[in-house]
């Protein structure tokens, strides 16, 4: 798997969320891209005290992948990590990245937004 094919992927899907201003919900300018990349370096760091006891390129993935959904430009963004994972199985899919983790990998994005 090739992160830097993967982040391309995503970025481009991010940029006309990102070049129209995408609003954090303080209402100040924020690039969903630069979050995915600060997300990823930040889970990278984490995972490291548990590498021998995660899945490190489902976690990779899916952080690179959590938040493709804005890239679909809806109204409704409280759906964006279910519409996320739709968007990367697509992208796995025609990868043909395997049925099975494709599974784990966007259980993971679907439910990344779930607060409870």
């Amino acid at each position: 798997m090739n992160n830097e094919e993967l982040f391309a992927y995503v970025k481009d899907a991010l940029a006309a969320y990102d070049s129209h201003g995408g609003r954090a919900r303080t209402g100040i300018r924020y690039s969903r891209y630069d979050h995915t990349v600060r997300v990823y370096n930040w889970a990278m760091i984490l995972a490291e005290d548990y590498k021998d006891t995660i899945d490190i390129e489902a976690l990779q993935i899916a952080a690179i992948f959590h938040d493709i959904g804005y890239g679909l430009n809806k109204d409704d963004m409280d759906h964006h990590a279910a519409d996320g994972a739709v968007l990367c199985r697509e992208y796995l899919e025609s990868i043909g990245y395997p049925e099975d983790r494709a599974d784990f990998v966007c259980g993971l994005i679907a439910r990344h937004s779930d607060k409870e």
